[in-house]
Order: C-alpha cells, then sequence, then structure tokens
C-alpha cells in the first residue's frame, strides 16, 4: 500500500546555512507522477538516512541566504533576494521541494535558476521535470531539425506542451501534433503549424497523417507523450529511417492517467510491447 503524506515540523529547518550551501524559501511546488510513484516506492526503500521522507522535486523560491562558497553548477550567479526555480533530489531524506525551505550545496540541486519575469511564481515552480522531460526527446537531435518535421503526439499534456517550444527552438519547420478540440486552441498558441484530432478515432488520426506527410514528406523525429499506439503501425511509412537521421522516443508514464495505483499502471499493454518491439527489430 501507498504511504499516507503527512505534514510534519522539521526542527532548525532555516539554521544558518554553511559556507558551500543556499537556503531558499519555497513560493511554489509541483506535483509530478515521478513524486507519485516515489511515494508508492517508499516502502519499500531500506530506512537509510533521515527518518523524514519529504517528498517533491519541482520548486520556485526566492534565496534567502547563500554561503559564500556556494558554486551554482549552471553557472548562473546568485544572491541573496533571487527569485529562482529548478528541482531537488533526496530520496532518502529532508531535502525535496515539499517544504517551507529548500537548502543544501550545489549537488542537492538537479536545476537551479533564475525565474523570468516574464514568469510567475506558480509558473516557474512547475517547469523543472517537464522541460527536461521534452528535451530528453530531442537529445542528440538539436542539430539535425533545422527545417525539418516532428510529430508530437499528446500536445495538451505538460511534457507535450514542452516539446513544442523545444522544436520551436531548433528550428523545426512543420510541427505537428494531436490534440482534442479543446485543447487545440492552447496548441496553436504554443507554435505549432498543424493538429489532428484524436478525438475522432485511430483510423482518423492515421488518415490525417498520411495527408500531411504526402505534402511536408516524413518526419524527422515523433514524440509520444501519452502512448498514443494509433500511429504506431505505419513508423516505417511516416518516419525517416534511422540512417536518414529519423528518432522515435516515447515518455512511459501511466496509460489511464490513474493516481491510485500508478506503478502497476505504468507497464505497458501487450498491443504496445509488440509493436515497440517489432520497430526495434525491424519487423
Amino acid at each position: 500500500m501507498s504511504s499516507a503524506i503527512q505534514l510534519s515540523k522539521i526542527e532548525n529547518a532555516d539554521s544558518i546555512v554553511k559556507p558551500d550551501e543556499i537556503l531558499i524559501k519555497t513560493s511554489a511546488a509541483a506535483v509530478n507522477p515521478l513524486d507519485i510513484l516515489l511515494r508508492e516506492l517508499t516502502p519499500k526503500l531500506p530506512c537509510i538516512g533521515s527518518s523524514l521522507k519529504v517528498a517533491g522535486f519541482d520548486f520556485s523560491g526566492v534565496v534567502i541566504q547563500i554561503g559564500e562558497k556556494f558554486h551554482n553548477k549552471s553557472g548562473t550567479e546568485l544572491k541573496v533576494g533571487n527569485k529562482v526555480f529548478g528541482g531537488t533530489f533526496d530520496a532518502t531524506g529532508v531535502h525535496n521541494s515539499f517544504t517551507e525551505y529548500i537548502g543544501g550545496n550545489t549537488d542537492s540541486f538537479t536545476a537551479l535558476e533564475k525565474v523570468s519575469d516574464t514568469l510567475t511564481m506558480p509558473q516557474a515552480g512547475g517547469l523543472n521535470t517537464v522541460t527536461h522531460t521534452a528535451y530528453q526527446c530531442f537529445f542528440g537531435m538539436e542539430d539535425r531539425l533545422e527545417g525539418g518535421n516532428v510529430l508530437i503526439l499528446g500536445a495538451a499534456s505538460s511534457v507535450g506542451h514542452m516539446a513544442i517550444q523545444w522544436a520551436k527552438l531548433f528550428g523545426v519547420k512543420n510541427i505537428i501534433v494531436t490534440a482534442s478540440p479543446r485543447s487545440s486552441e492552447a496548441a496553436l498558441k504554443a507554435g505549432d503549424t498543424s493538429w489532428i484530432d484524436y478525438t475522432k478515432g485511430e483510423d482518423n488520426e492515421r488518415k490525417q497523417v498520411k495527408e500531411l506527410l504526402k505534402s511536408i514528406g516524413k518526419f524527422d523525429l515523433i514524440v509520444d507523450t501519452v502512448r498514443d499506439l494509433s500511429v504506431y503501425s505505419d513508423l516505417g511509412d511516416n518516419l525517416k529511417t534511422k540512417k536518414e537521421g529519423g528518432d522515435f522516443n516515447i515518455v512511459n508514464g501511466s496509460l489511464s492517467k490513474s493516481h491510485i495505483s500508478y506503478l502497476s499502471d505504468m507497464i505497458p499493454p501487450l498491443k504496445f510491447i509488440r509493436i515497440v518491439g517489432k520497430s526495434r527489430i525491424g519487423l
């Protein structure tokens, strides 16, 4: 069974930091599927480190103390009063984001950057995980996508939305996304050039993809953020080969978006395994 979430007071949480540490007062923290997964796994982890297991990765906040020897691994210089966002991870302890204060040295943070004036603190607090997840789908292809074609399955998802931003940054000419009519407006504002209505069924989705390919050519990259099985059978027709520079990346996660049995729900369905397995061996 999943462990219960409780509110606890951590003594001396706002104590003076060490010379190589920073202390941030939390403004906002995001709840991600990864937090739910860690919560389900926590009872099975060895009880090492702190007896308190604090959840949370993403955050935004304000720097209230900074040690003279603190070094930000990204190179961004920080000072007291700066609004910052980023990620922190301590699987067995208290240095995570669901706290009033977040502290530690440079190794305590997976990312730590200043908040842009165009963002609110809640917006910045949800950027870290989805931005990095979306970027992983483009990793290694950054220099090959300018002027190319990218298909993003699930543009309304947080990772799908950020994938659109990365595609724009890397100069993709044709950004094609799947979305529902309700979420298509947000996808269009985010920067895609065409959208496919997945709510009309699998056959219609496959048909629309094929029609688009007649005018733009095959995709350089397909990013699946929602495990959309409808286009998998046509990968050989829709996607450039590995030799041609094509790539296909999947963001694995809960198929039903369930937050009750998240861990077991991440097991891919048989159809998913069969289609992807065939594509991996070239069938």
